[in-house]
């Protein structure tokens, strides 16, 4: 899981979008084969949604954001991914 996480990152940070994207949501889509209590998965949306929005992609990058703010609903507010999450998710909003 890591190793993907990792490439997922890496892939982001060269600015290759498309292959990030699918690098993330491999890793959200197999949390039924591995601990679903790892922080991997909550950090996959995030990293998905950010993938997504950089390859053009607000559908998806909404939509991960959202889910990202549904599983931490309960969450220390201030927790910095949640609010790096907030911030990016109203700059999707503005025109």
């Amino acid at each position: 899981m890591w190793p993907l996480s990792l490439r997922g990152r890496a892939l982001l940070r060269l600015g290759d979008h498309g292959r990030a994207v699918a690098a993330f949501r491999s890793l959200r889509d197999d949390r039924g084969r591995y601990n679903w209590t790892s922080p991997l998965f909550p950090s996959a949306h995030l990293w998905l949604a950010r993938a997504a929005a950089g390859a053009g992609d607000v559908s998806l990058a909404r939509q991960e954001y959202a889910s990202l703010l549904a599983l931490w609903k309960n969450a220390d507010g201030d927790l910095r991914p949640l609010a790096e999450a907030r911030r990016e998710l109203a700059r999707l909003d503005r025109p």
